[in-house]
């Protein structure tokens, strides 16, 4: 065993680089002195390794570009010291050999300390040229103890077209202390984290940045969190990004400002702070599971458009999207569930299919564009995943629910009120243009109905005049007409509503059957799902060939459907994009087809990744903006269309379409 340290720039395997010219062993503790770029060219082994910074930081850096096997069995394993004022600095550069922290024992733990005076602006990652496609950078723990990453201001990052960090048991996690100085923040770009403990970012800055992009989580060793955030809540726009990313378990959060894209919640949805708000949750996949009523609930705190919600297992009476009591009228006025897909394939009925959403009693609540799929097992099958909303009252509420599609005979109706706490006169600001479809000829169903356990009845929950232009097939009939059971103080309700069979295109589409598209062999539903989630886990892309998929299978090709909806709706074109046809929006989410046309998919074109013909290469987000209108009838028309088109260029990047034009 031996103190080494650098005499000059050079490679490891060059004895004149090192003091007493002897190359160090896995027995050597070395240290990178000031000024040296110490390059590792082939396969290497120290006890540890510590780099020395300082003023002259910039041209002080360890570059791993072949495999260090560091033998610490406790104590820090690798580290750097020094302080400077922002000195940009690539601190350590890991090739495709990485780097290996081995032989410690269970209950020893090693730390790879990054202690830098809390000014640094660093990169800390893979860089380099000529890799192979996909080759990471590796961080690997291959002992029996814990490996712990501890660092000041710092960030993950690799170039976008080549290189990757992949940490492999890591499992005493990687905590990060982002501060509040300007310019600091968390950066983690093509980030694998494979057996580790929770990824853990802290800080308390306004102006810390934060960006997941293309990073995935797999085998998470914490019973129920892959990583926590919490940065403090963001000030001046501040990037507070994650988009291409995958959870094997929930993400806890407890920061403000966050825009989610593209991410797959495959361990259960995102865990909240109080009073914590999101930005932007579009394009994701939540995966829910629970054994009992009302397990798995998300706690909905901003939000949510152009997602896939999936029940797995049996649950009876979920309650899909419940609302943060604690979010603030000024961070969420409105809240918006828009283009979602509700899909529970084995969720049970012995009495209560559940609700997607239970509304607050304190705003306004915008519902459209949202389609539930049927179950297809147990004793619920061929009925509707779950109910679209249960309203329990609230002066505050009031809810515009229009053009959503509900497919499966329904225990309860598709909206109903008076669960909890009295309705109120009003609370219904518009329930039209909708469809609700039994295809399993129950004739149990009903649009409209209430009260439940409170057992008041209030006039006028929704007045006749805002419950038009509806669609209904096999419903039953109530003392208000077909499909509607409540007060009405003058006037009936369902005028212009079509009662026929929408014939859609493949009411069969679901998350299993998507699956067998994609080449699963499962001959289960359950085996179909586990294959499904893992591919959405290893390309999160395919969330929104997903979504385009299923939508198409449940648009209708009988033409009463078509151009039916209510005198004066603003809607341009359905929950998937598509213009309304015959000049006029339709019913329900999703438009009219001829029945001799390809399903919408087809026209994607061959997608980029393998087996998949739409994965990546097709990706349409949503930008939800709040009109300047007090007047939420109208609001509920407008701010569901308002979005950009954005075409996947295959390299995890977004561009605006051609057009440059919003919709």
């Amino acid at each position: 065993m031996a103190a080494i340290s650098s005499t000059k720039t050079g490679n490891w395997s060059d004895p004149t680089v090192w003091s007493g010219g002897v190359v160090p062993g896995s027995s050597d503790d070395v240290t990178v002195a000031q000024s040296h770029i110490v390059t590792v060219d082939v396969s290497s082994a120290a006890k540890t390794v510590a780099v020395t910074t300082a003023s002259n930081a910039a041209t002080t850096r360890l570059v791993v570009n072949s495999t260090l096997n560091l033998s610490a069995t406790s104590g820090t394993a690798l580290s750097y010291s020094g302080a400077y004022n922002d000195v940009p600095l690539t601190m350590l550069n890991i090739g495709p050999g990485g780097l290996i922290v081995a032989n410690h024992a269970s209950g020893q733990t090693v730390t790879f300390a990054f202690g830098l005076g809390g000014y640094s602006n660093t990169a800390w990652g893979a860089t380099g040229t000529g890799w192979g496609s996909g080759q990471f950078a590796e961080i690997l723990n291959s002992g029996a103890g814990t490996l712990t990453i501890t660092s000041s201001g710092l960030a993950l990052t690799s170039n976008y077209t080549g290189s990757y960090l992949k940490l492999t048991g890591v499992n005493g996690g990687l905590t990060a202390y982002t501060g509040g100085y300007t310019g600091s923040g968390w950066i983690a770009d093509h980030l694998r984290c494979d057996g580790c403990g929770i990824i853990a970012i802290n800080g308390d800055g306004p102006s810390s940045a934060f960006r997941f992009h293309d990073v995935q989580f797999f085998n998470s060793i914490d019973a129920t969190y892959s990583a926590t955030i919490g940065i403090g809540d963001p000030s001046g726009g501040v990037e507070r990004t994650n988009d291409l990313v995958t959870y094997d378990k929930r993400l806890g959060l407890t920061s403000k400002g966050f825009s989610f894209t593209r991410t797959g919640f495959l361990g259960g949805p995102p865990g909240l702070g109080a009073g914590i708000t999101w930005t932007t949750m579009d394009g994701c996949l939540f995966r829910f599971t629970g054994s009992g009523a009302g397990s798995g609930d998300m706690n909905c705190a901003g939000p949510i458009t152009n997602s896939y919600a999936l029940y797995t297992d049996n649950t009876e009476n979920p309650h899909w999207f419940q609302f943060s009591t604690s979010a603030s009228t000024d961070d969420v006025p409105t809240w918006i569930i828009s283009g979602n897909i509700f899909d529970g394939p084995m969720v049970s009925d012995t009495g209560d299919e559940g609700e997607t959403v239970v509304p607050p009693s304190d705003r306004p609540v915008t519902y459209t564009y949202n389609l539930i799929v049927p179950t297809v097992s147990g004793d619920a099958a061929g009925r509707g995943s779950s109910h679209f909303v249960a309203c329990g009252g609230g002066d505050g509420l009031t809810l515009t629910a229009e053009h959503n599609t509900v497919v499966g005979s329904l225990a309860f109706p598709a909206f109903y009120f008076g669960e909890s706490t009295p309705a109120h006169t009003g609370m219904f600001a518009s329930i039209r243009a909708n469809l609700v479809a039994d295809l399993a000829n129950v004739l149990s169903g009903s649009l409209i109905s209430g009260p439940y356990t409170t057992g008041v009845m209030t006039a006028d929950v929704v007045s006749a005049s805002n419950a038009t232009n509806n669609g209904g097939y096999n419903l039953a009939t109530g003392p208000d007409g077909v499909g509607y059971s409540g007060v009405f103080s003058t006037g009936t309700p369902g005028a212009g509503d079509v009662h026929a069979n929408p014939n859609f295109v493949d009411p069969t589409r679901n998350f299993p059957t998507w699956a067998i598209s994609q080449g699963s062999t499962g001959s289960t539903i359950t085996d179909q799902i586990t294959d499904g989630l893992a591919y959405v886990h290893n390309d999160p892309t395919l969330i929104a060939g997903l979504m385009s998929w299923v939508r198409a299978g449940f648009r209708p090709t009988n033409a009463s459907f078509s151009a039916a909806s209510y005198s004066g709706d603003a809607s341009t074109a359905d929950a998937a994009w598509n213009t309304w046809p015959g000049g006029a929006p339709g019913i329900g989410a999703m438009a009219y087809q001829a029945a001799s046309l390809p399903p919408v998919w087809a026209t994607f074109g061959a997608g980029v990744f393998s087996g998949s013909p739409f994965g990546g290469v097709f990706y349409c987000s949503q930008a939800h903006h709040l009109p300047e209108s007090n007047d939420e009838h109208s609001k509920g028309h407008r701010t569901h269309r308002k979005f950009r088109v954005h075409h996947h260029d295959g390299h995890g990047e977004h561009r605006r379409h051609a057009n440059g034009r919003d919709r």
